[in-house]
């Protein structure tokens, strides 16, 4: 439906972190941890979605998904 919930976000950063290599040494949490960060910084309650835009808009405001996509430091 082009939206993501908590769970669709963090499963999709996992399987980034998974294929850049940087899930290593985290803890087994560290995706959904991600993820309801993007969720907070947007202030998006976990039972609802976000889009496309909210969703650059999230990486862009953390640092460590901008390192993950490409973004800088």
């Amino acid at each position: 439906d082009g939206h993501m919930d908590l769970e669709e976000l963090a499963s999709f950063l996992k399987a980034s972190l998974t294929i850049a290599g940087k899930l290593e040494g985290t803890g087994n949490d560290y995706a959904r941890e991600l993820a309801i960060g993007v969720f907070n910084t947007l202030g998006i309650t976990e039972g609802n979605k976000l889009n496309k835009d909210q969703f650059i808009k999230g990486c862009k405001n953390d640092s460590n998904l901008r390192e993950l996509f490409g973004g800088g430091h």
